[in-house]
């Protein structure tokens, strides 16, 4: 139990916030009458003694004959009068039992520790009143559910941009399973448009070849045979963007990106080939610089498969 300027702390990671379904990673609920009265005295009294399990165990006994009349306590007046009931239970008999207790215990002088703490106990029930209107025990318990909880709520954090590259696709290289690299791109970005076939220009001449188009990203998997049911690699990526990082996707800094034709050939003297079709084999890729502003500049990765 928590008291009035009373902490408690507690730690709780990022993982499992995040796994919360209502975002309360604390709840506090006022307890009913007679357990409050057993915690209370408990603490109250648990200061002479050994254990403040011996505490909890002075406060049941010193309870047990008004417990009903506790459990039935609906306001203030009832629990102070049921409270005071309880001092008329306290006789010799109950001293005895905890000195019973406490003699098994092992503590010295036992039946003497007994008798004071059940004088003291009879003075605390005496002074019930104050107790409860320091705890503010009844505002408590008519305070709104959302005063006693702790509620976080996690910012969402966007994944990673994937990064393209010149050797593949985030950590997937050319040449890894397509189920592998379908199923992972398919979770960053969406469920892609599927077409696949025979038939197709330069590395795509042979095998079957599936294409994934996600949009401003289209990847190739290709086969080693014509069936459509043998298994598939990644061969190759082309990419659409305006700028060197958008829709979850990121070119890699190697890549020269934004460039034009003249500067591309500037810098890279030895990419020539594809002039006819305004490319450049720069870094390991080819790219076709945007005609215009606004427009995407296109990117492709592994094994040409465009038809020149």
């Amino acid at each position: 139990m928590t008291g009035p300027g009373e902490e408690y702390s507690i730690g709780v990671s990022e993982t499992q916030v995040r796994k919360l379904k209502d975002n309360v990673v604390l709840r506090m609920s006022p307890q009913p009458v007679l357990p409050f009265l057993e915690t209370t005295l408990a603490q109250l009294v648990g200061t002479d003694m050994m254990l403040k399990a011996d505490g909890y165990v002075a406060a049941v006994m010193a309870l047990a004959k008004c417990g009903n009349d506790l459990r039935r306590a609906k306001d203030e007046g009832s629990a102070i009068k049921a409270a005071v009931s309880c001092v008329s239970g306290l006789d010799e008999q109950v001293a005895r039992q905890l000195g019973t207790y406490l003699l098994k215990r092992g503590v010295a002088d036992a039946g003497k520790l007994a008798g004071r703490i059940i004088g003291k106990l009879t003075v605390y029930l005496a002074l019930i009143g104050p107790v409860f209107s320091g705890m503010n025990y009844w505002a408590e318990r008519s305070l709104p559910d959302s005063a006693h909880t702790v509620n976080v709520f996690p910012t969402p954090v966007a994944p990673a941009a994937l990064t393209l590259s010149a050797d593949g696709l985030g950590p997937y290289r050319f040449g890894a399973s397509e189920k592998d690299v379908l199923a992972a791109l398919t979770a960053r970005l969406g469920k892609p448009h599927l077409s696949g076939g025979v038939g197709g220009c330069e590395a795509a001449g042979f095998g079957y070849q599936n294409y994934a188009d996600f949009g401003r990203l289209t990847v190739r998997f290709a086969a080693k045979d014509n069936l459509s049911k043998s298994p598939r690699t990644l061969q190759s990526w082309d990419a659409r963007m305006t700028a060197s990082q958008q829709d979850g996707l990121r070119l890699d800094p190697s890549i020269p990106f934004g460039l034009t034709l003249k500067q591309l050939k500037a810098k890279y003297p030895d990419g020539g080939g594809l002039e006819h079709m305004n490319a450049w084999f720069a870094a390991g890729v080819f790219l076709i610089p945007a005609e215009k502003a606004g427009d995407p500049e296109i990117i492709h990765a592994g094994d040409l498969d465009w038809c020149i």
